[in-house]
């Protein structure tokens, strides 16, 4: 079979942005019925379901290279802390900004991927870490509710899941660089579902979800968790953690573009120029890595 350049296989990233990107609006749909936990555990329940049944019906199986214990943190890391995270950070302001947030996941990378992987960053990945600092403060001081706990917590909220996402990613290229995308999917999710049952427990869903909250939580679990996870895997192990991870250089447009026409949403100037200087250094940190995949893959 034959493989396809790096080229065209990174252009894997816009299905997966796209569909992180509208991510956000599926869950602030299903967020009045379900809440944060109820919402965070649908995904990871129905997308491990649906993920499997992919595979199934495939005609393949789920072949497992790795153990429980390291599927259970890579769960906790990639999902559940994340969804979480992102999902009490959506219900408190809006799927547009937390996706501005949620776009230094890049930034974090190439920070983690540097000391877990021992790579000294360049200048110009300091630069970049140095611009997504600027912009998150920029975006915070920013804010139009003020700076109060409230949107102070949402904030860390939705950085909080950026960092977790990067962790899961760099711990998916440390330990799961020959397995199987759909069953790292499927493993992934399932962890991640037994993970957050004693929260929805504790706290369970709000009411019974109506036919459109069910819709979005279908669409949450198969197009935006089963096969963007999946895809998102592969690029992983194709291109390394920074790489695949520019697809969410691209979810806040997504994003924004969603909840516009789904809600009329508009994020104010400060947040577009925050929103800036957050991808600009994304793009540094990242053109740093891609320098280094070219010397480590050239013959």
């Amino acid at each position: 079979m034959t493989r396809l350049p790096d080229s065209a296989a990174g252009l894997g990233i816009i299905p997966v942005a796209a569909a992180w990107g509208s991510s956000f609006i599926f869950i602030r749909v299903a967020l009045p019925a379900l809440g944060t936990f109820g919402v965070a555990e649908a995904r990871a329940l129905l997308g491990g379901l649906a993920v499997t049944g992919l595979v199934f019906a495939r005609g393949r199986r789920l072949r497992f290279g790795q153990g429980l214990a390291r599927y259970t943190v890579l769960g906790a890391l990639a999902s559940a802390a994340p969804y979480i995270l992102m999902c009490y950070a959506t219900e408190q302001q809006g799927a547009a900004l937390t996706a501005v947030f949620f776009a230094t996941v890049p930034l974090f990378s190439a920070g983690i991927e540097a000391v877990w992987f021992r790579r000294r960053p360049a200048l110009s990945t300091l630069t970049g870490l140095a611009a997504g600092f600027v912009g998150v403060v920029l975006i915070v001081s920013g804010d139009s509710t003020g700076l109060s706990t409230r949107s102070a917590v949402a904030d860390a909220a939705a950085l909080g899941a950026a960092v977790f996402s990067a962790l899961g990613a760099n711990y998916s290229r440390r330990h799961f660089a020959g397995e199987d995308p759909f069953t790292q999917t499927a493993g992934q999710s399932a962890t991640a579902a037994m993970l957050m049952i004693p929260v929805v427990i504790a706290v369970p869903p709000h009411h019974a979800p109506t036919l459109t909250e069910v819709g979005a939580l279908v669409a949450l679990a198969l197009v935006c968790t089963a096969l963007a996870y999946t895809l998102f895997f592969w690029l992983v192990a194709r291109l390394g953690p920074t790489r695949a991870l520019t697809s969410e250089l691209l979810v806040p447009a997504f994003a924004a573009l969603w909840s516009w026409l789904a809600f009329g949403e508009r994020l104010p100037g400060t947040a577009l120029g925050g929103a800036a200087l957050i991808l600009t250094g994304s793009a540094l940190a990242m053109g740093w890595a891609r320098r280094r995949d070219l010397r480590r893959t050239s013959p």
